[in-house]
């Protein structure tokens, strides 16, 4: 584990399966630094999800000028929050929506600092790292946050984020020297690490860690900014924000 590597909030959205008429969970990143929010192209094929467009993308890395193009369509998904809620989304299908992500650990002092303080969420050890299926951008993610409660900064430095998906755990640890159950979570998770992706070609792996895509609309077209995921920044980091304010989602 590393000094003040940061962790993006994921979490898991509850969804109807269709095909067994149960509920499912699906690994979701929250990302603040994207316009529009995705679904993977296999599992809205899966879940046999209705289209309400189609709007064509344009994808291309930072710094390059090679874009590729791709027709996406504007797919309904229901989900249920951590209260039972239904809530209605939009998300655009695509194929590539991020690399594999590291899950941040949960630490024996933030678990005991939660309990001293009463509140009250529910941190379960997870996979050391999870691919994310859907990303909800700015346009939807707001509404899954909980405003009627702080975020909270824990003693190993992460961050609980109150969310309707239930409390995630954002930021970054702080030095591992002085806190020995970093380490030794640390040690656990290198002897099981995560699953590799070195089989995705090149190109895949570029569009993952730095993608732009250009939601192409009639004769205009507009940036919209997937921010990078293996870059080690922040969420939301300045000149993502920059980025995002510069273009528009339809």
């Amino acid at each position: 584990l590393s000094i003040r590597e940061t962790y993006l909030p994921v979490g898991e959205l509850t969804i109807m399966d269709p095909s067994s008429r149960e509920l499912r969970k699906v690994p979701t990143l929250l990302d603040s630094g994207a316009e529009c929010s995705f679904i993977d192209h296999k599992l809205a094929e899966e879940l046999c999800l209705p289209t309400l467009g189609t709007t064509t993308l344009r994808v291309r890395t930072f710094g390059s000028d090679r874009v590729q193009e791709c027709v996406s369509r504007k797919v309904p998904l229901e989900m249920w929050d951590d209260k039972g809620k239904p809530w209605s989304l939009e998300l655009l299908t695509h194929e590539t929506l991020t690399s594999t992500l590291r899950t941040p650990p949960v630490l024996e002092e933030d678990v005991t600092f939660i309990k001293a303080q009463n509140i009250d969420a529910k941190l379960v050890r997870t996979k050391a790292a999870v691919k994310p299926l859907i990303v909800l951008g700015s346009d939807q993610l707001w509404q899954l946050i909980r405003h009627d409660e702080a975020h909270i900064r824990l003693p190993s430095g992460l961050y609980l984020l109150p969310t309707r998906l239930g409390h995630l755990l954002t930021g970054h640890v702080i030095d591992t020297l002085q806190h020995p159950t970093v380490q030794k979570e640390g040690a656990r998770r290198e002897r099981n690490p995560p699953e590799s992706t070195a089989t995705a070609s090149t190109t895949q792996v570029r569009l993952e860690d730095n993608l732009v895509i250009s939601h192409a609309d009639g004769a205009a077209a507009r940036n919209l900014v997937v921010c990078p995921r293996s870059s080690g920044l922040a969420i939301g980091s300045g000149e993502q924000q920059r980025l995002a304010r510069s273009s528009e989602c339809a």
